[in-house]
């Protein structure tokens, strides 16, 4: 599996990459939605774990700009209550609500 992560914190981005290393093959990082744009065609990754509160573009515009390169892009959005510290306590919503 090819993943590609998003999130601008550099800390929150390591904790969630050792979370994942035995799940994903490749992993390709990314600090800002634009880069994630520009990334996603050249990496095609299977799944995109991205934070929703990015700095210059939030996650779900961010799927937006995704979507309209990449039509067979399935979504799920997925909401953490927690925002200093990465708990696992997370919240899914039906896929493509976004």
């Amino acid at each position: 599996m090819r993943l590609l992560i998003v999130e601008d914190n550099p800390t929150v981005r390591r904790v969630i990459k050792t979370i994942v290393s035995d799940l994903a093959n490749e992993i390709y990082e990314c600090e800002y939605g634009a880069e994630a744009v520009a990334m996603y065609p050249a990496h095609q990754p299977d799944d995109v774990l991205m934070d929703i509160a990015l700095g210059e573009m939030n996650g779900i515009t961010l799927t937006s700009h995704i979507k309209q390169r990449i039509h067979r892009i399935d979504t799920r959005h997925i909401e953490h209550h927690q925002a200093s510290v990465w708990t696992g306590g997370l919240i899914s919503a039906p896929r493509n609500s976004y």
